[in-house]
């Protein structure tokens, strides 16, 4: 008899910064400044995620996050995230999405956000991405080389039961993904 594999632990909520010195060093080497930057932390139980908006428009996100194999093929159904607003010229508090559970084996997670502007102004998009292994439900974080090594970009996971084998015809997950944000992102507000 197989033992179900165990939850992941509650999301935690962060008060912190993330990566105020990653951006410094950034715009240190770059010797530019993006219109939004986001930076992400993967664990066993969350994506946590903070926007630095660079433009001079207040912007509202919508939030995603998607999981693929080693060969970018979706694994589970993208999951939606918070709604974030980011004044104008400022850096938002981070906030999460929680980590579903995970199929064993080496899967690579993108979380995605599309901004828009409360005068209808152009739509800005940008992603973070995090690598990871599941062996029995216990999720290991890995660095881009360990997980690359790992998968040599090769389709190595095990199908969840009741979850149909991934279909390469049409969109790709992070184009699904996308239209999915903007159709997020032209409901209406909520109070």
């Amino acid at each position: 008899m197989q033992r179900p594999a165990p939850e992941p632990p509650p999301v935690q909520p962060v008060d912190e910064p993330l990566c105020a010195a990653s951006l410094k060093l950034a715009q240190a080497c770059t010797g530019a400044q993006s219109d939004l930057v986001m930076c992400s932390v993967f664990t066993a139980s969350a994506a946590t995620s903070e926007i630095t908006n660079n433009t001079d428009s207040d912007l509202v996100f919508a939030t995603g996050m998607m999981i693929v194999d080693g060969r970018g093929e979706e694994l589970l159904p993208a999951v939606l995230g918070p709604e974030v607003r980011v004044p104008a010229r400022s850096t938002n508090r981070p906030w999460q999405i929680a980590m579903p559970r995970l199929p064993d084996g080496y899967v690579r997670i993108e979380v995605m956000v599309l901004g828009t502007s409360a005068d209808g102004g152009q739509e800005r998009s940008t992603s973070s991405e995090g690598q990871l292994r599941v062996r029995g439900g216990q999720i290991e974080v890995l660095d881009f080389h360990e997980w690359y090594e790992a998968t040599a970009s090769m389709n190595v996971y095990e199908v969840l039961p009741g979850q149909p084998d991934p279909v390469p015809e049409g969109p790709t997950p992070g184009e699904r993904l996308y239209e999915q944000l903007r159709a997020q992102a032209k409901r209406p507000a909520t109070p």
